[in-house]
């Protein structure tokens, strides 16, 4: 886009995660992203929902029908992921996504500062990125209760 209201995201790593239960316009972005080589995609591949629907029809005594009435194509690839859904570059379950998706981006990264402590927090996140990660979020502060 010629003008963005902020600062352009350009140059640095995205890193999307995935899992079987990623549909439609989540699906759409994943698809997008990876096939304009803007993102690394990592996880499971998505459920493969692609046809797009103006909204909800009232059927009358509380019944309703999501008719697809829309099809997605890409002016990349010429088609779109119905049915096959959108293959991440790093295939991996759930439950590593976040991990393997933080060991790119370490691996990747480029650092602006160098010293003997961010190179020893560097070396010990990617022996274990599991326990960099959990400090990490423990560092963050929790959300209030409800």
């Amino acid at each position: 886009m010629p003008y963005v209201a902020g600062p352009r995201y350009v140059g640095k790593p995205v890193f999307v995660l995935t899992s079987r239960r990623t549909h439609s316009a989540a699906e759409l972005c994943a698809y997008d992203l990876k096939n304009t080589h803007r993102a690394t995609i990592i996880g499971e591949r998505t459920a493969g929902d692609a046809n797009s629907s103006t909204g909800e029809i009232a059927l009358g005594y509380s019944f309703s029908a999501l008719i697809p009435n829309g099809q997605t194509r890409s002016p990349i690839t010429h088609t779109n992921w119905e049915g096959l859904g959108v293959e991440p570059d790093v295939v991996t379950s759930v439950g590593d996504a976040l991990v393997a998706a933080y060991k790119l981006a370490l691996t990747d990264a480029k650092p602006n500062v160098e010293s003997n402590e961010l190179t020893k927090e560097r070396q010990f996140a990617l022996h274990d990125p599991q326990a960099a990660l959990a400090e990490e979020i423990a560092g963050f502060p929790k959300p209030p209760s409800k």
